[in-house]
């Protein structure tokens, strides 16, 4: 019997890996939203800002808002935790709206759909919606009813995470696109639903979750008992807002946290905050548990209420009963408790943080279908309320959760409602995800060069409890672009971008130091993308050029040689030498005749490219060299180094001259860079004119 090889057998386990549903990052395919995390990183990594913000809006439509908020779930799953820790991408896309925030807005885009949408609720649900729809050409009109749009997200989350100044600048970027918001306009009030139901195409209802709910437990509606929401909106808009020595919050959310460490910022000396659940299981996300206790407040948990003991109707205390249990074997909520086992705490506020729901009184007494429990009755697949031009989405229909899970189940909301609009039929919407790529193999990992994470800045908790200060800070250029440098482009390494050309040399197969390319049973070559280091080896030794690399096309490599015709032409890693392309007033200045030719890696350089810049007629071509330590593999640098001198025999042979070209190790600044260009020139200038030269 014959026996496979371990190529076929390669060969056959990726193909059926490829053929399954088109392979994305683990970033994107973790991020709600499903953002192209790996392209607005990498934009950010080339000094592409203002293109790596246009990318990021596409789906993370409040980009600089999230890039406080946001639960990062595409850093969890960033395969260079398997190297030395995740990119910091949240703080890259910080980073990149930050740095781009006196960007002028956008135009208005043309309302040529000839279609009209109200969206009721201007949070991050309606905002997204009405981007989407607006950028598509539909006249779209938000009716809001606070003075600023943001929903929760401005009015609810504390200052010192996110300003709210950011938030109104995510708005405008939106109202830019030729959004109508009306502000101040609560519906039910200063205008009727039914009426804005007869006077749009389509309606879509994203009010969010707007009340704090209570526990009617005996001593709920004594002074000094307070709700979640209300507090934190006083504590975000009133200079004055004030609350007492001892606080004990109930809850054990992120919105829980967010009154205690608010509860801090206003002068609580003691602060307790109780919750059902045994301190594993507490929902709030673990960073809150740790700054939270940095700050001196005390976690208490597997507590429930039992009763708040009050004197003379003002609050004095609250007693608590031990907590055995908060769900059952089926994970239904079904708390336990232990009566016998109490736990009292004086208090002068109480503060409860045990979930949200829906203001519907704007829709009493209209058409619109509630159910028992007053929610609106809706078809998740399809968007559609029980009225024809009726959508819903976000919070209001799927629960409590992160703003950007709202913002996605807007972007499927729109897809719902721009169906209707075209075809006058609700259909349900497409429910795929992109399959992701797998985890980085072991032999790859350790040649993986290590590249330490950055962190952002955080202030020291003696000092920001003082005031409403942001925590955090933000990257500068260097450390930003180092940051999104650290990227591996998973799943945009080599491909075979045209069949027709391989000869199955197995010339890729021979140079590359991860194990990647194989052999399919069509006598082809394709790649183990999980292995691929995107370090362009293969590209550079393919003689049928039949690789492409993402990011570093062939062809784009040829523009950016073809725009050099004299003076110097440069190769380096992008990375390397850092320069900003944009926006306009952050530009690198460029130094003359110098053509500077970024690779994503020097590694991608073969000598066709170093030979096409010098029949372009350029004086000089010099190459960079990434260190031994930074480069994409171990050996890289040793490769580049031996083609540039293959050049410099071509070039002595045919007369041409072999000191028209160097390679030179990556200077340590660009005071050094300017130093090396400037003997390389004088040199260039005994040499006189390239023989080959057009001028």
């Amino acid at each position: 019997m014959k026996t496979k090889s371990k190529f076929t057998l390669r060969g056959e386990a990726c193909e059926k890996w490829a053929c399954e549903e088109p392979i994305k990052p683990p970033c994107t395919s973790a991020c709600p939203v499903n953002a192209d995390v790996q392209m607005f990183v990498t934009l950010a990594a080339q000094g592409r800002f203002q293109e790596s913000l246009e990318v990021m809006r596409e789906r993370c439509t409040l980009p600089g808002s999230l890039s406080r908020i946001c639960h990062h779930p595409c850093e969890i799953e960033c395969r260079r935790n398997d190297v030395e820790g995740a990119v910091n991408i949240r703080a890259i896309k910080r980073f990149v709206a930050d740095v781009c925030r006196d960007v002028p807005r956008y135009d208005p885009v043309s309302k040529t759909r000839g279609k009209r949408v109200a969206i009721i609720g201007g949070g991050p649900a309606g905002l997204t919606a009405a981007f989407d729809l607006a950028k598509d050409g539909y006249d779209v009109t938000i009716y809001e009813k606070n003075n600023e749009c943001g929903g929760a997200i401005y009015t609810s989350v504390p200052k010192y995470r996110l300003p709210k100044d950011i938030v109104v600048e995510d708005v405008a970027a939106i109202e830019s696109r030729g959004v109508t918001i009306k502000r101040n306009t609560m519906v039910g009030h200063d205008v009727q639903f039914d009426d804005i139901v007869k006077g749009y195409d389509a309606v879509l209802i994203a009010i969010g979750l707007s009340l704090s709910r209570r526990i009617p437990i005996p001593g709920h509606d004594a002074d000094g008992v307070l709700l979640a929401l209300p507090f934190l909106q006083e504590a975000n808009f009133n200079n004055n807002a004030t609350v007492g020595k001892r606080v004990v919050v109930i809850g054990g959310g992120n919105v829980a946290f967010d009154v205690a460490r608010s509860a801090k910022r206003l002068g609580a000396e003691e602060i307790n905050l109780c919750c059902l659940e045994c301190l594993e299981e507490i929902p709030a996300f673990s960073w809150e548990l740790a700054e939270a206790a940095e700050e001196g407040i005390r976690i208490n948990p597997s507590w429930g209420p039992k009763e708040i003991v009050a004197k003379g109707g003002k609050v004095a205390g609250i007693v608590f009963k031990r907590c055995t249990q908060v769900f059952d074997a089926d994970r239904m909520f079904k708390p336990l408790y232990n009566e016998c086992e109490l736990l009292e705490l004086e208090a002068d506020n109480v503060i409860f943080a045990i979930g949200q729901s829906a203001d519907m009184t704007g829709f009493t007494g209209t058409s619109l279908e509630v159910d028992e429990r007053g929610r609106i009755r809706w078809n998740p697949a399809t968007f559609q309320t029980n009225l024809t031009n009726v959508f819903a989405c976000g919070e209001v229909v799927i629960g409590p959760g992160s703003s950007v899970a709202a913002m996605r189940n807007a972007h499927d909301a729109v897809i719902a409602i721009k169906t209707y609009l075209t075809t006058g039929k609700a259909e349900p919407v497409p429910t795929l995800r992109s399959t992701s790529i797998g985890r980085i193999p072991q032999v790859t990992i350790s040649m993986i060069p290590q590249l330490p994470k950055n962190s952002l800045p955080v202030l020291d908790p003696a000092i920001r409890v003082k005031s409403f200060a942001e925590v955090e800070g933000g990257f500068d250029i260097a450390t930003a672009m180092y940051e999104a440098g650290r990227c591996m482009n998973c799943s945009r390494g080599a491909k075979l971008g045209r069949m027709e050309n391989c000869a199955a040399c197995l010339s890729c197969l021979r140079i590359c130091p991860y194990g990647a390319p194989y052999i399919t049973a069509e006598c082809v070559a394709d790649f183990l993308r999980e292995n691929c280091g995107a370090c362009g080896l293969c590209a550079s030794v393919c003689p049928g050029l039949a690789i492409d690399i993402a990011f570093n096309h062939d062809t784009r490599i040829d523009e950016q040689i073809d725009a050099g015709v004299s003076g110097v032409t440069v190769f380096g890693c992008q990375y390397a030498m850092p320069t900003v392309k944009n926006p306009s007033f952050l530009v690198t200045p460029s130094m003359a005749g110098i053509n500077m030719i970024n690779l994503m890696c020097t590694s991608r350089l073969d000598l066709r490219h170093l030979l096409r810049a010098i029949t372009n007629g350029v004086d000089g071509v010099a190459v960079l060299a990434c260190q031994e330590e930074k480069y994409r593999h171990r050996q890289g640098v040793n490769l580049v180094r031996a083609r540039t001198n293959e050049v410099k025999k071509i070039l002595e042979t045919t007369g041409v001259g072999a000191d028209r070209i160097v390679c030179f190790g990556v200077p340590a600044s660009t005071g050094e860079f300017s130093r090396l260009m400037a003997e390389f020139k004088a040199r260039l200038d005994k040499l006189g004119p390239n023989p080959l030269s057009k001028r």
